[in-house]
């Protein structure tokens, strides 16, 4: 879906072809091989603004398969998740569970990101969490990301993860922001430095 036209032309010349030449080669190469093509973007809106070849467009789209982004897929997110955790448990030899309130948290959030920004905040979370449950560090990172990229996550869950979070009036924002200025002055102490 990113290809440059020229590049999409070289393209279809090998799937005509099965030849290809190697960076300043004069002899063809012949191919046999099966291409696998994915994008996150709808091709035919492409083909129709001019920004991908029509007839390369239907060369690549013998068999079609459309994948629903993650945050339509609520019981494989879920599933993920689980596994990523027991599997850096393993790794790093740590006890972390996903309770109640981390696959709510997850349920909740539109991850933009994809499959890559549930990995990396369960990995995230798993390393540098406190509690055994990951749910509040996951509140707390989640919810920020989402804020700081301009996501308005829902009013009802923001209401409930703050309640779960922190039980004593104070907004999930302000103690958040709390808790870091306590954590850079704690570092600032121990390293007498701000590098």
């Amino acid at each position: 879906g990113e290809m440059s036209l020229p590049l999409q032309s070289k393209l279809l010349t090998f799937l005509d072809n099965r030849e290809f030449r190697r960076v300043a080669g004069h002899k063809s190469i012949p191919a046999s091989c099966n291409l696998l093509a994915a994008t996150n973007h709808t091709l035919e809106r492409l083909v129709a603004e001019g920004r991908f070849r029509q007839d390369l467009y239907y060369r690549l789209n013998v068999f079609s398969l459309n994948i629903p982004p993650l945050r339509e897929r609520p019981d494989d997110l879920l599933e993920l998740a689980r596994r990523e955790v027991e599997k850096l448990c393993q790794k790093y030899r740590q006890k972390r569970e996903l309770d109640p309130l981390a696959v709510e948290v997850l349920r909740n959030h539109s991850f933009p990101g994809n499959v890559r920004e549930l990995l990396n905040s369960i990995n995230q979370a798993v390393l540098l969490s406190d509690s055994p449950q990951l749910g509040p560090f996951l509140a707390k990172t989640l919810v920020t990301a989402q804020a700081n990229i301009g996501v308005v996550p829902s009013a009802t869950f923001h209401t409930q993860a703050a309640e779960k979070v922190k039980s004593d009036g104070v907004p999930l924002r302000s103690s958040l922001a709390e808790t870091e200025i306590a954590n850079l002055n704690e570092a600032l102490k121990r390293c007498g430095t701000t590098r």
